[in-house]
């Protein structure tokens, strides 16, 4: 092994020859700490009297209770979106954001989880944003809203404003 290739500090501590208190299938020696790492650094010889005459003891780590509780964020209620009062509902992910996404490489803007009257909804999104009737749809296979442009800042806002 050439002392030139390894680091420096790999060096002070790697030897050729073995120190005269470590012989073959004999164990190191212990420092005050390896025997009590849980003794305070200030008092090694202290703390080697006291724990020797004394059995080990065992910590307990109590939690507090809201850290048990769950963290999953808060869903809004059945009463929450019946207090709408409109006919449709739009159900939130489960990371509790409204389920608006812009198509990739389309410029068109995607309303996911609405359930009700999907019909009234596409005239209230029409009627409450000034938006081209010819620009919204309702996709008939996923039952998604689509509306052409990027408008999803400007969903976020109606909806939340609506009480989604």
């Amino acid at each position: 092994m050439s002392r030139l290739l390894l680091p420096r500090l790999f060096r002070v501590f790697v030897s050729n020859t073995p120190s005269p208190a470590v012989t073959a299938g004999s164990a190191l020696p212990l420092t005050a700490v390896e025997q009590n790492p849980e003794a305070p650094a200030a008092a090694p010889a202290a703390a080697q009297t006291e724990t020797s005459a004394s059995a080990p003891v065992e910590a307990t780590i109590e939690a507090p209770a809201e850290a048990l509780s769950s963290n999953t964020p808060v869903q809004p209620t059945a009463q929450a979106v019946a207090d709408t009062g409109l006919p449709y509902a739009i159900r939130r992910t489960p990371s509790c954001q409204l389920p608006i996404y812009s198509a990739t490489g389309r410029k068109f803007t995607r309303i996911k989880n609405v359930t009700g009257d999907l019909v009234r909804f596409r005239d209230d999104i029409i009627k409450d944003l000034n938006i081209s009737p010819g620009y919204v749809w309702i996709s008939p296979t996923t039952k998604h809203l689509c509306i052409k442009g990027y408008l999803t800042p400007l969903l976020k806002g109606y909806l939340s404003k609506k009480g989604f």
